[in-house]
């Protein structure tokens, strides 16, 4: 450890340890300073993009913003309008008419099931400590009692 010099008042840092560069006041006034730096560079977008509909030059905030705010009105209300056009002719994409119409893959009592239908099962899990206490309460093997249980 070697002695140097605080980078901004100038006075002597005793014992300083390897890349030190401020006196213990200073230190606190330059990590603010970074503090504020950073903040300031992440309110400040620097790309400009162009807006799908009018193009219009505009801030890019996000990666999602395809729309000035003149247009971004208009657009939802467009996409509103040709939802309910498809809905009402009884046009809807695949992907929505295949998810709604299609059962899930799977059986209960040799019928397929949807998903809004509850199916009550028994609860089959049982912890380590469990099948330990019945094994206890029986009084045979922590082995013998799973094997009973089918597990």
């Amino acid at each position: 450890m070697k002695d140097k010099i605080c980078i901004i008042c100038g006075t002597e840092i005793k014992n300083a340890y390897g890349q030190t560069k401020y006196c213990p006041t200073c230190r606190e006034i330059a990590r603010l300073e970074t503090i504020h730096k950073w903040q300031h560079a992440q309110k400040k977008p620097t790309q400009t993009i162009k807006c799908v509909r009018c193009g219009k030059d505009m801030l890019k905030i996000g990666n999602v913003k395809k729309y000035c705010e003149g247009c971004r009105v208009e657009a939802n209300r467009e996409q509103a309008r040709k939802y309910e056009a498809d809905k009402a002719s009884g046009k809807r994409s695949p992907a929505v008419t295949q998810k709604h119409n299609t059962p899930l893959k799977g059986e209960y009592r040799e019928q397929a099931f949807y998903p809004l239908v509850a199916v009550v099962q028994p609860k089959t899990a049982f912890t380590y400590s469990q099948i330990k206490q019945l094994a206890n309460a029986k009084g045979v093997s922590y082995a013998e009692q799973a094997k009973a249980m089918g597990l």
